[in-house]
C-alpha cells in the first residue's frame, strides 16, 4: 500500500486544496450525510499513487468524510479505553447529536483520547467510553438548577421600592440598585460565630457594574447557587461561618 508523509498534510496547498473539496461537498459527510464544522471533517483520497503529493489529485479523486466514517475507511477502529473525560454543556433549546451513536442530546459531555481528538456525546456514551458514572444525574441536576434560575428570575418574591430590587434566598438577602445606565449589587449574608453561634449579617457589594437588571439577578443566583459566595466568607471571615448551625433539641439543659 502506498502512504503520503504525515508532513506533506501541513503544507498550504494541502490546506487550500482540503477547503475546497469540503466547501465543494457543502461541509457534509458523503457517507453518512451529516453536516458538520470544518475541524470535524476530513478529505480522503479514493486511491494513492507513488511520489503524488496530497493536492495534486484531481478533485474526483478526493471526498469529504467525517472523522468517524475516515476511520472507518481506512479500517481504523475507535478506541474504547483511554478517554478523559473533560466536561459538560448545556446547549438549552439546542439539540446537538452524539459523535458516537448519533442520536439527538440535550446535554453535550467532551470527551478526548490523546489518539483520537475530543468527540461530543450524550451521557451513556460518556459514561461507557470514560468509565465515568454518574452523569445522567448530573444532567438532571444541571436540569433542576436551570429550572430554578428561570423561577428565581421572574419570582413574585422580588420587591421592587424606588430603583430598588429586593429578594430573601438562600438566607442571603439580595439588593439590585438600577441606576439608569448601569446596576449595582450588593447581597447581605448571614453569619454566624464560630464560638458564640452569635447571628449577625454582612453587606457584600459587587465591584462590577452590570448593565441590565437580569444581568445583576444572574449573577447574584450563581455566586449563591455554585458555592462561591460561602468560599469568600470563609476565606475572609475566619472566625465566623456562612452555614447555619444545628442545634440539638434534645440536649437537656436543665
Amino acid at each position: 500500500m502506498t502512504f503520503i508523509s504525515s508532513n506533506s498534510y501541513r503544507d498550504k496547498k494541502w490546506y487550500d486544496k482540503r477547503r475546497q473539496i469540503i466547501a465543494r461537498d457543502n461541509h457534509t459527510c458523503t457517507r453518512c450525510g451529516r453536516h458538520l464544522s470544518d475541524d470535524q471533517l476530513q478529505v480522503h483520497h479514493l486511491q494513492y499513487f507513488e511520489g503524488r503529493k496530497p493536492w495534486e489529485y484531481e478533485d474526483f479523486e478526493l471526498i469529504t468524510l467525517c472523522k468517524h466514517c475516515h476511520a472507518e475507511e481506512h479500517g481504523q477502529i475507535k478506541p474504547t479505553y483511554g478517554w478523559n473525560y473533560e466536561g459538560m454543556e448545556d446547549l438549552e433549546d439546542l439539540v446537538g447529536e452524539c459523535d458516537n451513536c448519533h442520536q439527538a442530546i440535550r446535554y453535550a459531555h467532551l470527551i478526548s483520547h490523546p489518539e483520537w481528538g475530543f468527540m461530543t456525546v450524550g451521557s451513556q456514551c460518556a459514561e461507557n467510553l470514560t468509565s465515568e458514572y454518574g452523569l445522567s444525574e448530573r444532567e438532571e441536576e444541571a436540569k433542576k438548577l436551570a429550572q430554578r434560575y428561570r423561577r428565581f428570575l421572574n419570582s413574585p418574591k422580588w420587591k421592587h421600592r424606588k430603583n430598588g430590587y429586593f429578594m430573601d434566598f438562600d438566607d442571603c438577602h439580595i439588593k439590585i440598585w438600577d441606576n439608569g445606565n448601569y446596576c449595582n449589587l450588593d447581597i447581605v449574608v448571614s453569619l454566624w460565630h464560630k464560638q458564640t453561634l452569635e447571628h449577625r449579617y454582612e453587606k457584600l457589594c459587587s465591584k462590577q457594574k452590570y448593565a441590565t437588571i437580569e444581568d445583576a439577578k444572574t449573577q447574584a443566583f450563581k455566586v449563591i447557587t455554585n458555592g462561591s459566595l460561602i468560599k469568600y466568607c470563609e476565606r475572609h471571615y475566619h472566625n465566623d461561618t456562612p452555614y447555619r448551625p444545628i442545634y440539638n433539641d434534645s440536649e437537656n439543659y436543665d
